[in-house]
């Protein structure tokens, strides 16, 4: 059976098959990041926030009109160079002289932006490309390379590593600001596999042009993080669906028998950061360094534009193709935000070490282990401290392990915000209960189901301990889908009858083995929900 599969999430890399496939969630850049944008300021501006590991700002000068720059690309690990002193911990050498600690620097390029003295344009020179962009424009992808090794890269290309990028220039005067997306995996030369066969994204970029390739490469920490606008992100976001309907229409032009599965991000990333433009309860809303910026109807608009690639999907179309829609979460507003951990902490479940401070550090370094039972890791896992499974586990298991979980769930269906008297939490799902699987041991022990209005903190899946267990999410990411699963449940459409009341994710894996003709697999839970062929 033919099958055409466009950006699976967590198919990264791609899976071998016989099939194509191009990777999708879980792609990174050409760092290894999910995501790292450079920002380029004269002077860093006063609303950057905290980026999360999301960008990096990088100080510049405007001289004579010019700016002077450099772009990181990857980790060179055919060089390394020393530690400067006290950025690293050096080790004692056999007669205690200090042996030097050393890491492997990045690729680099140098570029440099001349400034229009009087009007607000800029040149860009990037290695052989020149292009010229006004304030507020975006350049097309432009194609750069890095060489760890100069000397091999001379003979015959090898050694040299692509990758491709936008600029975006923010500002000219009288502040510089330019925004430099994350380094993209080339799609037509990949230095990380991209897809099955290997040089499918090559053709793809042939027939389309060249795309993002990033996992989600909407830039949602540009907006949390005070980079872009509501505007800019909105541009940046248009650019990837405009591209993603791009390759749709190509594919479906290919497309005679057997399967294509297309994923779109644009109503997920958009959603997340744009609830709270239309939601006036969120204590994000007309936030002071941001206004309204005339975006109350992006997620209608961004339904309207979903139909409009529904309806292209159903023209391209023959009557005897069994067409699916389907998304594997709805949304909810994201209110307020719960430290998980420090209500373990205020509960007794998590003990600190003698004399630690409760705030100090992140990653659970301030945990005394051998008094703690059960900690938070993660958007919603809870996990019990057991003996045998983590390395200073306390907990034994059999009944201690089984007491504990009745404990740990009393309490958090008992939890209570005391700003409001809401119930922060409403589901609570037990592994070893509620699941089936050969790993259910080693997955989280207790998934948290949050309340409308509530979700985990950014501070508590980093393993840190704020004093504040309840607080209001301030941030552009405004709604979310990490909650009770019964207040977001996704959406199936199909053209084909839907049979089952309540279709679940696991139904429709079984549904669409069966339009093939083939049986499930025997670990298969679901059940077929669609009636064989599409509706006349």
């Amino acid at each position: 059976i033919p099958t055409t599969v466009f950006r699976m999430p967590a198919n990264f890399p791609p899976v071998p098959s016989s099939g194509k496939s191009l990777s999708g969630l879980g792609t990174p850049d050409l760092l290894g990041s999910m995501g790292t944008f450079s920002f380029f300021a004269s002077r860093p501006p006063k609303n950057a926030r905290n980026l999360r590991g999301g960008g990096e700002i990088v100080p510049v000068r405007v001289v004579d009109n010019r700016v002077d720059a450099r772009l990181k690309g990857p980790t060179n690990t055919f060089r390394r160079r020393e530690l400067r002193r006290g950025r690293g911990r050096a080790s004692a050498g056999p007669r205690g002289k200090q042996n030097p600690q050393y890491e492997n620097p990045p690729c680099a390029i140098d570029f440099t932006i001349f400034l229009d003295s009087e009007e607000a344009v800029a040149k860009v020179v990037v290695q052989d490309r020149e292009f010229i962009l006004k304030e507020g424009e975006w350049s097309d992808w432009i194609r750069v390379e890095f060489r760890p090794l100069p000397g091999l890269a001379s003979v015959g290309g090898a050694g040299v590593v692509t990758a491709t990028a936008r600029f975006y220039l923010q500002q000219v005067r009288p502040d510089f600001r330019l925004y430099v997306s994350p380094l993209q995996i080339d799609p037509a030369r990949p230095a990380l596999p991209l897809s099955t066969p290997a040089d499918w994204s090559r053709d793809l970029c042939e027939k389309i042009g060249p795309f993002y390739t990033q996992g989600l490469p909407e830039d949602t920490k540009a907006l949390s993080g005070g980079i872009f606008t509501g505007r800019e992100f909105w541009d940046q976001a248009q650019f990837v669906l405009q591209e993603r309907r791009r390759a749709l229409e190509r594919l479906l032009e290919d497309f005679d028998e057997g399967l294509l599965f297309f994923y779109l991000s644009s109503l997920d990333q958009g959603t997340h950061m744009l609830w709270r433009y239309a939601d006036r309860e969120h204590p994000a809303f007309h936030s002071p360094s941001e206004p309204n910026e005339g975006l109350e109807d992006g997620i209608p608009t961004l339904y309207q534009q979903m139909d409009e690639i529904l309806g292209d999907v159903r023209a391209a179309i023959d009557d005897e193709t069994v067409l699916i829609v389907l998304s594997d979460h709805g949304f909810s507003p994201f209110y307020w935000c719960v430290n998980l951990n420090s209500w373990l902490l205020e509960k007794g479940y998590v003990r600190l070490r003698a004399g630690a401070r409760q705030s100090a550090e992140g990653y659970f370094e301030n945990v005394d282990w051998d008094r703690t039972t059960a900690y938070a890791l993660g958007l919603n896992g809870v996990y019990v401290n057991q003996k045998g499974r983590e390395m200073n586990g306390s907990v034994l298991p059999g009944r201690d392990y089984d007491d504990l979980l009745d404990r740990l769930e009393a309490d958090l269906r008992a939890m209570r915000d005391p700003r409001n008297g809401g119930r922060p939490v409403s589901q609570v799902v037990r592994a070893r209960r509620d699941f089936r699987g050969a790993h259910v041991d080693i997955g989280p022990d207790i998934i948290v189901g949050y309340s409308r209005g509530y979700r985990v903190s950014w501070e508590s899946p980093l393993g840190k301990f704020p004093r504040e267990i309840f607080l209001d999410n301030d941030d552009a990411w405004s709604a979310d889908h990490c909650v009770d699963s019964q207040v977001v449940p996704g959406v199936l459409v199909a053209n084909s009858k839907i049979t089952l009341e309540s279709p679940a994710l696991c139904d429709v894996t079984v549904a669409v083995l069966a339009l093939y003709g083939i049986d499930p697999l025997p670990e298969m839970i679901g059940r077929n929900c669609l009636a064989a062929g599409p509706l006349g």
